[in-house]
């Protein structure tokens, strides 16, 4: 019988335990401060690439078909909105000025310049398909 390749079928969620600037992973109460998020296989995800296309293409056709890069506060929100919207829950942790978990709060951290360090360990996670497969715990 042949193998069945479904068996490496990428998990739709996968957390993602935070470091600090240091490089140091952070802990809350011994628990691992993490971000659970959808990952490459994920319907979320496919959303957020077609947006991601969408603005680009639009961007092109406003310009004479030339390629351009929006203004830094553009590309900013386009992230936070992306990242947020990719983003499933918080663990262990939580961002001031929100009560309950979801898009504000995930977009207001994203937004949020002085979380670089986060934003930058999420963003490179996601690159890596192997955080999204069965028994992964995330990086």
């Amino acid at each position: 019988m042949a193998y069945d390749i479904t068996q490496q079928s990428l998990l739709d969620t996968a957390p993602i335990h935070l470091k600090s600037a240091a490089g140091e992973f952070l802990y809350h109460d011994g628990k691992p401060i993490r971000i659970v998020l959808y990952g490459p296989g994920s319907e979320q995800f496919a959303r957020v690439e077609a947006r991601q296309t969408q603005r680009a293409m639009k961007r092109m056709q406003d310009n004479d078909n030339k390629i351009t890069v929006p203004a830094k506060e553009i590309r900013d929100a386009e992230q936070a909105e992306d990242l947020a919207e990719i983003t499933h829950s918080f663990e262990n942790f939580t961002y001031p000025g929100f009560e309950a978990q979801g898009t504000p709060m995930f977009k207001a951290f994203y937004g949020d310049p002085k979380m670089t360090h986060f934003h930058k360990q999420v963003t490179k996670s996601l690159t890596d398909a192997g955080n999204w497969q069965p028994g992964s715990a995330g990086n």
